[in-house]
């Protein structure tokens, strides 16, 4: 009992926590849906993906610190998706343009980094 309300935990409240109700029919939440269809995942691929420009690539840099440094910044700002503590998929540099892209696991997260200053995260080193 929670404040005067009998809370029953059932298979259906629980699967409830994950999904919404759009209407017609109950939706994953968050990257759910991503995770779990594979399709979805290569049709949304390039929406996903961020461009960072102008680093340093010349002082050892690597795709891992720079991943580790977008998805802490992320976290801390609240631009992930709910529950998703691993926003940044994967980090590839292209050292001739010293760029590099992101991959995050949903479309709602690049669009939220996108909307970022784009010095914000990075100092006045990168651009995205």
């Amino acid at each position: 009992m929670v404040g005067g309300l009998i809370i029953f935990v059932t298979v259906e409240n629980i699967n409830r926590a994950t999904q919404f109700w759009d209407g017609f029919q109950w939706i994953d939440r968050g990257n759910v849906t991503t995770a779990a269809n594979p399709e979805l995942v290569a049709q949304t691929k390039k929406m996903r993906q961020i461009q960072i420009a102008n680093l340093p690539l010349f002082k050892g840099i690597k795709e891992r610190d720079v991943g580790e440094l977008v998805a802490k910044f992320m976290v801390e700002n609240y631009l992930n998706d709910q529950g998703n503590m691993r926003p940044v998929l994967e980090v590839t540099f292209q050292p001739a343009a010293n760029s590099g892209i992101i991959e995050l696991s949903s479309v709602e997260e690049a669009n939220r980094l996108l909307k970022v200053d784009s010095n914000a995260p990075f100092g006045k080193i990168f651009y995205i």
